[in-house]
């Protein structure tokens, strides 16, 4: 994946964004209303610098279903998104009537997403780009990465989105007080964003902020835009992604069915499993073919 495109860098202020992330993390969160979170969160990030990914290529997602029983899904209906009239409530980026096709960068986070029990059977669906077909998806949390993680700052073939990033770091040292401020405040909203995605979630109210938000950033930069992508809650490192339906059906195909037994957990997101049955051939009409390889 390439970087190839960072909005308009703009400022409102490093003291104004840290009242308002307060304000929504003392609670606003939970007591105010949709829409005041909505007003509250298109405030807050109406000026934010978005990384935007271009995918294409060999670029590939998955996506996993849990079941205890020895079944096969015969059909990859079975595996997709849910249907907007099957949406009742809220998810880490959706609200109730909104399809979303989410899945993961790899089958690690896959199998830590789901956390399947020893003797479970977990079928996993592999998605890439349609011939021809270009996908755009948002990140949450890029400029977070780069000041967690690091970034190749040394490499001459940075592209332009690096170098954006990199002139957001660079400010720090700047012997402008206004410089340090705008990138102090850039980079303390993109990490309350990582974090609110990051968060655990036990009830539907634990979704609002990232629910919205979402709504906002697709809403934003529609209707070139795919989706988002941002960081797992459960497996350290892992991405997911949120696909808006519509653009999933334009631009991206099931290409594989995998079925895996859970042989044993080790812990820390380590699990050994069995390959017990796979798909290489998706029909017309979604039909699964499956051979068993056990």
């Amino acid at each position: 994946m390439t970087i190839n495109h960072i909005s308009d860098i703009k400022n409102s202020g490093l003291s104004r964004t840290i009242a308002l992330v307060e304000q929504i993390m003392g609670g606003t969160q939970y007591t105010n209303s949709l829409d005041g979170i909505g007003r509250l969160l298109n405030d807050l990030t109406a000026s934010h610098p978005f990384v935007r990914y271009s995918m294409a290529g060999n670029f590939q997602v998955y996506r996993g279903r849990i079941h205890e029983d020895d079944h096969f899904y015969l059909n990859i209906s079975e595996l997709s998104y849910r249907k907007p009239e099957d949406t009742k409530g809220y998810g880490r980026c959706h609200s109730p009537g909104q399809s979303v096709f989410y899945s993961s960068n790899n089958r690690d986070t896959v199998f830590s997403e789901l956390t399947p029990e020893m003797g479970n059977y977990v079928t996993i669906v592999t998605a890439n780009p349609k011939e021809k077909k270009e996908l755009y998806l948002m990140q949450i949390g890029a400029i977070d990465d780069a000041r967690r993680y690091g970034l190749s700052f040394t490499d001459l073939s940075l592209s332009d989105s690096d170098k954006e990033i990199k002139k957001i770091f660079d400010k720090l040292n700047s012997s402008s007080p206004q410089d340090k401020e705008d990138s102090l405040k850039t980079i303390f909203l993109d990490a309350f964003m990582a974090d609110m995605f990051m968060s655990p979630a036990s009830k539907q109210r634990d979704y609002k902020v990232t629910a919205v938000l979402s709504s906002i950033i697709c809403s934003r930069f529609s209707p070139e835009m795919g989706g988002l992508i941002y960081p797992s809650v459960a497996h350290r490192g892992g991405f997911n992604y949120a696909f808006n339906s519509e653009q999933f059906d334009q631009k991206m195909e099931i290409c594989k069915c995998e079925k895996f037994e859970l042989t044993r957990y080790l812990g820390f997101g380590i699990y050994e499993r069995k390959l017990v049955a796979k798909s290489d051939e998706i029909k017309g009409d979604g039909e699964i073919s499956w051979i068993e390889t056990r």
